[in-house]
């Protein structure tokens, strides 16, 4: 039995893990923001340019990792490797659909259909888990796909168009980074962010290195300048982001961390508009504001 005072005690850890967790997801959410603008003065294919982040973040973060966890002594499950495989999968394939919609498209709109993710994680586990959702998930659903038809200008949605494209590459963004999250969430309370993070940058880069020897990209080289950039990216956007992203995902449920990582699309479509001139049009950021709005209600009926 635990009494009063243990209970205290208990309650108190969990309140301060969650607040450390609250804080490390919003300065991770600062970091992947700056994630599209890296991209965009990056001129390639995007899965070359996901294979690159991916293959940087996993050389930085192995010395870490195999220190950390030799002091540790720590055991992983294979399991929980197995899922962090195929987290990493998930999101290589995240990346590269991003990064390529980010050449087609503006950053803000990209960021933003990407983060639709949370609608994505409900209609998964509805169809395939029998989840029963509530009305107001249901609400939430119409008000996001009312905002993002208004901000991709649905009306005059042309599929063969560079932008149109892009804002469908955008969509896929958004169900890739929910099987990301859903897998996640099922390994992190198994696994330390910093593992976690090393697993799937590996995996990851593993993925995309084979898409790109596929598709025969590798016989274009890199500038310089452009793999300095990426380098940048990666330990901004994927090493520093995304430990903290993890860490905290591990703390805080998928659907409470979800609605925090809605600011990743302000902070984009900001940094997008200071530093890439990517001023939004009055349809688009009404639309855009409709969209995060329908999101957070679907993340409000999963956390009721």
């Amino acid at each position: 039995m635990v009494n009063k005072d243990e209970h205290l005690i208990i309650t108190a850890q969990k309140m301060k893990e969650s607040r450390k967790a609250y804080l490390f997801i919003g300065l991770g959410v600062l970091c992947i923001g700056t994630g599209p603008i890296f991209v965009k003065f990056v001129h390639a294919a995007g899965s070359l340019v996901g294979f690159y982040r991916l293959l940087f973040a996993a050389l930085f973060l192995t010395l870490p990792v195999l220190i950390r966890n030799q002091r540790a002594k720590t055991v992983i499950s294979k399991g929980a490797v197995k899922w962090a495989i195929l987290g990493g999968i998930a999101f290589s394939v995240n990346v590269g659909l991003w990064i390529t919609a980010l050449s087609m498209t503006t950053a803000s709109k990209v960021t933003l259909l990407d983060n639709t993710a949370p609608i994505w994680v409900g209609l998964i586990g509805w169809l395939l888990f029998g989840k029963r959702e509530g009305w107001l998930y249901w609400v939430g659903l119409f008000i996001t796909f009312l905002g993002a038809g208004l901000m991709i200008n649905i009306s005059h949605f042309q599929i063969n168009s560079l932008q149109g494209g892009g804002d469908l590459l955008g969509v896929m963004c958004g169900f890739t980074y929910a099987i990301y999250l859903i897998l996640t969430s099922r390994t992190r309370s198994r696994m330390d962010s910093m593992t976690y993070s090393w697993i799937l940058a590996c995996s990851g880069a593993v993925t995309l290195f084979l898409v790109n020897l596929a598709l025969g990209y590798f016989s274009q080289p890199l500038s310089s300048t452009s793999l300095i950039l990426i380098f940048a990216m990666a330990i901004s956007s994927q090493v520093l982001g995304w430990i903290l992203i993890n860490h905290a995902l591990g703390v805080l449920p998928v659907a409470v961390a979800s609605v925090v990582l809605l600011g990743q699309p302000i902070v984009a479509t900001v940094l997008g508009i200071f530093i890439l001139s990517e001023v939004p049009s009055l349809l688009q950021a009404v639309g855009g504001i409709i969209c995060l709005v329908g999101i957070f209600i679907v993340q409000k009926s999963n956390i009721e």
